[in-house]
């Protein structure tokens, strides 16, 4: 079951916010005090921003970043900064509460901090993090109805995905950037979002969340499915190295929508579905024969 009408149409879910008082420790430790549910609340990451307004919050939410883009109504709210945050307009919120993300922004939340603002940080980094980080949030709104309501569809819709048989999980590469090559590795997200998909992401193995390869290293391992940016797929399609991948020689390089799979939030789970599909389709395919890559790679250059 797809999560998109929750997250469009919480106000007809979400159950009223208690009045009681808000005491709940959020994912630094750090105890959240307040003498009733939020009312006015800022958030400073997208994935956040779908958060809340799943969860029947979005007439609460007085301030977002520029790239809080869905649901739509976000887009109309006061803006207060990107990648840097506006600390003046945040405070001229007024908020009494600020929903931040560890992993992505523990200088912001330390300033934050030293400007006795109320934040409240979330740091999933897998999807069942995800569905614990909306309940955390759901506690600390005065909301948890509403949290466990989203958990239980966000886990229904995972258990009803149809993944490729055993016998075919697909080898999957994610590339985040071609030159010089980094691609997602252990610990990512895209790493958890794969393997709950039905695939196994080659890169599994490296020393890093976001290793750098070099090509040869990525084409030995010979990816049966490619993940990438829309602006990477020219190049891939073109390269005489790159065609000797089984992915790329298929035609089984995908571009599906990063803001599905790379925003911790309730949307991910259609994502991690919409993977799913992919990798049945491309286990189902009829496979093209693949020239040896060690050979494209390695063949020594002609004299000049």
């Amino acid at each position: 079951m797809a999560l998109a009408a929750v997250v469009a149409f919480p106000l007809t879910m979400a159950s009223p916010a208690r009045s009681a008082p808000i005491r709940v420790r959020d994912a630094r430790g750090k105890l959240f005090v307040a003498s009733a549910p939020p009312k006015r609340i800022v958030s400073v990451a997208p994935a956040n921003t779908e958060i809340l307004f799943a969860l029947g919050l979005g007439p609460r939410v007085v301030g977002v970043t520029d790239y809080c883009d869905y649901p739509p109504q976000a887009r109309k709210l006061p803006k207060v900064g990107g990648v840097q945050l506006n600390y003046e307009r945040i405070l001229s919120l007024r908020p009494d509460m600020i929903l931040a993300t560890v992993n992505l922004q523990a200088g912001a939340i330390a300033r934050m901090d030293a400007l006795h603002l109320p934040v409240f940080a979330i740091d999933p980094h897998t999807v069942a993090e995800t569905i614990g980080a909306i309940q955390l949030v759901g506690r600390a709104t005065g909301t948890e109805q509403a949290a466990h309501a989203v958990a239980r569809r966000m886990r229904a819709t995972l258990a009803g995905i149809r993944r490729p048989p055993p016998g075919k999980r697909l080898r999957v590469l994610n590339i985040i950037q071609l030159q010089p090559l980094i691609v997602a590795g252990p610990g990512t997200f895209m790493d958890d979002c794969i393997r709950l998909a039905g695939g196994v992401n080659v890169a599994a193995d490296a020393k890093a969340p976001y290793p750098t390869f070099s090509v040869e290293e990525a084409v030995l391992r010979k990816p049966q499915v490619i993940l990438t940016a829309k602006r990477n797929l020219a190049a891939l399609r073109s390269s005489p190295v790159w065609r000797t991948v089984p992915a790329v020689a298929n035609g089984h390089i995908y571009s599906p929508d990063p803001d599905l799979l790379e925003r911790p939030g309730p949307r991910v789970v259609d994502g991690v579905a919409l993977l799913a599909g992919i990798l049945r389709r491309a286990a189902a395919a009829p496979k093209a024969h693949v020239a040896g890559a060690r050979g494209a790679l390695l063949a020594p250059r002609k004299p000049a």
